[in-house]
Formats: C-alpha cells, sequence, structure tokens
C-alpha cells in the first residue's frame, strides 16, 4: 500500500478539447514517485465539447526519498509539442519539490539576406533532439548535447530580454524570425526587418558554430 504522508507536489497546466495539448508524464524512477491526474472544467458541468477549456492537474506523491528527473510531453494536432522537464526530490518525510531543468525544447529560426536563406527547427522529444534544415525535409537526429550548447548561449547573452521584439526599417541586411521554448515554460518571440535586438550578431555567429552531430546517420 502506497505511503500518502508528506506534502505532493501539483502541477497545472491548461488547455482544451477538440485540439488542445494533451499531456503525458514521464517519471524517470517511478520507485521513488508517484503520479495521478484530473482534468477541471470549472463551471462547465455538461458533457464536454470542443472548445471547452480545462485545467490539467497532475499530483505528485513521494513514494520514497531520492530524487528523479520528471519528463512532461505536450502534444497537440494543432500546436507544436513540447516538453517540460523537472527534478523532483523527495525528502524523509514524503515531502515532494520540484526544480525546473532548463534546456532548449524547441527553436525556430529563420534568416533571410539578399544572398541566403537560412532555416533551423531544433526541437526536443523523450529526451532526444531532432533538426530540420528545410521545411520540405523531415527532421533528423541529433547529438543531444546541441540543446544544451544554443541554451547556454541563449542565456550568456540575455537573449529572453529579446521576447516581444519586433522592429523593422527600411535599409540592408536580414530579416529574421525567432520562436523559442524553454522546459520550464518560457517562451521567447522576436522577429526584425533589417532592425536587431542587442548582441543579434553575435549570437547568430554562436548558434551557427555550434557542432552538430548527427546519430544513425
Amino acid at each position: 500500500m502506497e505511503n500518502t504522508q508528506g506534502k505532493p507536489y501539483v502541477l497545472q497546466l491548461d488547455s482544451f478539447d477538440g485540439g488542445g495539448y494533451e499531456y503525458s508524464v514521464t517519471i524517470e524512477n517511478p520507485d521513488i514517485l508517484s503520479c495521478s491526474s484530473v482534468r477541471d472544467y470549472g463551471a462547465v458541468s455538461d458533457e464536454p465539447i470542443d472548445g471547452a477549456s480545462y485545467t490539467a492537474s497532475f499530483t505528485f506523491s513521494g513514494v520514497k526519498a531520492g530524487t528523479t528527473e520528471v519528463t512532461v510531453s505536450a502534444q497537440s494536432p494543432i500546436m507544436e509539442s513540447y516538453e517540460l522537464l523537472y527534478t523532483a526530490s523527495v525528502d524523509q518525510n514524503l515531502n515532494v519539490t520540484f526544480t525546473p531543468e532548463i534546456t532548449v525544447s524547441r527553436l525556430l529560426l529563420s534568416r533571410y539576406t539578399s544572398e541566403e536563406d537560412w532555416y533551423f527547427i531544433l526541437t526536443r522529444e523523450k529526451g532526444e533532439y531532432f533538426l530540420t534544415r528545410d521545411d520540405t525535409e523531415p527532421p533528423y537526429q541529433i547529438d543531444a548535447s546541441v540543446g544544451d550548447k544554443i541554451y547556454e548561449i541563449l542565456d550568456r547573452y540575455d537573449v529572453k530580454s529579446w521576447d516581444g521584439f519586433s522592429e523593422s526599417t527600411h535599409g540592408r541586411g536580414e530579416q529574421f524570425l525567432l520562436e523559442i521554448r524553454l522546459t520550464d515554460g518560457t517562451t521567447i518571440s522576436a522577429r526584425g526587418d533589417f532592425v536587431y535586438p542587442d548582441n543579434y550578431q553575435e549570437v547568430m555567429k554562436k548558434i551557427v558554430s555550434v557542432k552538430v552531430s548527427t546519430v544513425g546517420r
């Protein structure tokens, strides 16, 4: 019989029926942590219909003392998938705490110049990374260290501060679109037409210089 002593951790995520995110949880070591989930439609008492919003609540209860990685995968037929990543700690009294682990969950970067177009999508799925360099070709698996390497660049140059940047002017240079989702839930969106946020050129050089090793090719 499971020991129910201790304070659990509750994670709440929003979604909606008929295309919203479906969430699944993977616990690296289920001997340490268990999970149960419910959907809360609020005041809606009738049978759920397409478009009905709800809160998905996940309750994580301690089984025994220790730490384990927890991955929450969000899948949708109409929106881009992503992952959240945590380290769960269970103390001797079975109290559960969660610490977000931050790396890249998804990154889209498009750059357009008079000489070339550059397209790059990095996605994280079940701890593995996949790269798309051309939107007409399927993604291929790459070395998982690439996600951490790119996050180090984003963190070093405070790319989070770019969120909301959207400026344009007449001139020469490049147009860009950058969309990022991190594994702690942070999202960053920036775009510019011949106008760039702080440290833009340096960040682009660093990202391009990251060595990408393929897996299974």
